[in-house]
Order: C-alpha cells, then structure tokens, then sequence
C-alpha cells in the first residue's frame, strides 16, 4: 500500500495527535507488541527481566491499572534510550537517535550523512546483531533489544532523518532543532523538530495504549512496505521532511530568525498541521508494524 493510500485509511484519526516524545514511542511499542505471535511475546518478555532497570519498571507498574505488565515493559523499553540522557548512565549514544541527510532547496539535497561516525542506521544494525548473539549475555540483548524498540520508533520521526541546509546554517539546523516558526501570534514559537516530536500534545500510558488499537483496526500496509530495510525507511523520512516538515522549502524559504521569541509566522499553517498529524499517524503505524517484523 502507498503512503497515499494509507493517508486515506488513517485520515478519520488526524484530529487525535501524539508523536516521538514518550507517549509516541508508546503507541509504536504497543502496536509492535501486540503484531508480535504469542511466542515471539513471550520471548522478549522473558528477556526484558534481564534490563538493569527492569525492577524499576516493575515497581512503576503498580501505579497502572489499564495497562498489562508485558505491555507496560515493551513501553518502558521503548523511552529508556531517551530516559537515560538525564541518569547517570555511561552509554547514552546520544549520536544513535537519528541520521542527518542533508535537506539544501538552493543546492540539491543529498541522501549521505553529514556526520562522521554512528547514527540510526548503524546504531539499528549493532543492536540487531547483538539481540540475535548466541554469545552475547541476557542483559546486554535486552538492552540491545529496548534501543531496537525505541531507534525503529526514532527513525520514523521524519525529522530524525533530515537536516536542513542553508546560507544562514551552513552546518545544517540539527533535524529542525534550530528551524523556528510560530503558528499563529497567539502561540509560542517552536522549532521544526520540537513540533514534529509532539504532534500536537502528551497522552497518558493508558490513552496511547487505546490509540494504539485504535491504529491497529485500520487496514494495514503491505508487507513489501514493512519489510522494506531500515535504509530505506530513513530515505522515505527525508522525504516525508522535505515535502511536509519544511513544505518543499517554503519553511527555508522564511525570514530566518536565531531566537524562537522573534520567529516568523508559517503560512497556512492550519493546512500544514493537519497533513503533519496525517503523517504522524501513518508513521506511528508504519513504526510500531515495521518493528514488529524486524524482531520477529
């Protein structure tokens, strides 16, 4: 099935929004979770026991009811990566939550990263090898296992795949991170990649849970769209970036502004809100679908 063809199944739910902070990479989580056999469940399961913070989220479920303890972990693994930027954790990889392909209207985009060293791709291959190791130990594929849930969350976030270029950012915005517009005068700035990350707002556990199967009644996509490799769902992210996040270089195109206090008003910005919740939504699925086949 064509992204366009799936936009037509997931239109009913653009005026619902969530996206890549933590109640996104739930929904992802939940619908790879519950795509998963029964084995293939319990399987995991059985090695998320052997996460170091695994006590931690047993003792945090007590606080959920409407949430099953083998969901409630799939969930907790899938926002680790991100949890331990701020603990005192040595292997943060902050460098594995994206790739920056280089996004220039002016001068032609280019499909190579712009950094030297490890990114989504890499950090996807590394972990898959050590969750399928014979050698590797329980807990190091179990924490192999909580990044594969959440990079294959990231790396369908269209802005963990692009960056933009321009005369004003030579060195590129970092994913839209240093892009700002606002929407309309009654509301803050924010940049690009900020309000791609929370389209347009924060769910509860047990709401991404309910989103999640609201998600997994719609028809899914082929299985030549989900088995495709993770390259390619990098590339299909930059060009979700280009066409929607700076809308065919429109967003370039504005008064380019370093301070998100004096930031430039979007055009149409009711229009480009909407497809941007379309495309949250046909990612979400596409991310949760597309893990669920990879660990399979």
């Amino acid at each position: 099935m064509r992204f366009g063809l799936l936009f037509t199944f997931l239109l009913s739910f653009s005026s619902f929004g969530f996206s890549w902070h933590a109640p996104g990479h739930q929904v992802t989580a939940i619908i790879a979770y519950r795509s998963l056999k029964p084995d293939v469940q319990e399987k995991y399961i059985k090695l998320l026991a052997s996460h170091p913070y695994y006590p931690k989220w047993i003792a945090e479920h007590k606080l959920f009811t409407d949430v099953s303890i083998n969901e409630f972990l799939f969930c907790k693994a899938s926002t680790w990566p991100d949890v331990i930027k701020k603990d005192d954790y040595p292997d943060k990889h902050k460098e594995w939550h994206y790739i920056n392909y280089k996004v220039d209207f002016e001068n032609g985009h280019v499909k190579k990263d712009q950094n030297k060293g490890d990114n989504v791709l890499s950090a996807i291959d590394k972990n898959s090898k050590i969750l399928r190791s014979k050698k590797a130990s329980n807990e190091a594929r179990a924490i192999a296992l909580s990044w594969l849930i959440h990079l294959i969350g990231d790396i369908s976030q269209p802005m963990h795949c692009a960056a933009l270029f321009t005369k004003e950012q030579p060195k590129g915005d970092l994913g839209g991170n240093k892009t700002y517009f606002r929407l309309d005068t009654a509301f803050d700035a924010q940049s690009v990649h900020s309000l791609w990350d929370g389209l347009p707002g924060e769910l509860s556990l047990d709401s991404a849970a309910k989103r999640a199967g609201k998600l997994l009644k719609m028809q899914a996509p082929s299985d030549s769209l989900l088995r495709t490799t993770p390259q390619a769902w990098s590339l299909e992210g930059m060009a979700l970036a280009i066409k929607y996040a700076y809308r065919e270089g429109e967003v370039a195109r504005l008064p380019f502004i370093k301070s998100e206090y004096y930031a430039p008003l979007l055009p149409n910005a009711e229009e480009y809100m909407k497809r941007a919740r379309e495309i949250a939504n046909q990612q979400l699925l596409l991310g949760g679908l597309r893990l669920a086949a990879f660990i399979s």
